[in-house]
């Protein structure tokens, strides 16, 4: 596919965008749930493949896999717009979803740890 230089910054501007979006869930996560050291590096080389995947894969999609200087400008440019415009709603928006499925776990959690008890119980 064989884009000019303006629509290909603008895909590594949405590319930049959406992997700071995201890194975002990452640390939203890492925020609400508390993991060992050993998950958090884990989570990170997780994010760092999967960001680092993206990156490449638009590479050899957006442009034959030539990388030109531009891209990573036009990257650098989404996290900058993401930090500075959308950062602040999407986390609320974050927060409260992830608020959401807590209770939703700790609801089926408190399910199912009742109806064991309650087993428990009829067998002895």
């Amino acid at each position: 596919m064989e884009l000019n230089q303006e629509l290909i910054f603008i895909h590594f501007l949405v590319l930049g965008i959406v992997i700071s979006m995201l890194f975002e869930i990452f640390r939203r996560l890492r925020k609400n749930i508390k993991t060992l050291d050993f998950i958090t590096f884990i989570e990170d080389c997780i994010f760092l493949f999967i960001s680092g995947f993206l990156f490449i894969l638009k590479i050899i999609l957006i442009n034959n896999g030539i990388f030109r200087f531009y891209m990573l400008i036009g990257f650098i440019f989404g996290i900058g717009i993401y930090t500075l415009t959308l950062r602040r709603v999407y986390v609320i928006i974050l927060d409260v979803f992830i608020n959401i499925c807590k209770k939703i776990f700790k609801i089926c959690y408190n399910c199912l740890s009742k109806c064991l008890q309650m087993l428990i119980k009829k067998d002895f």
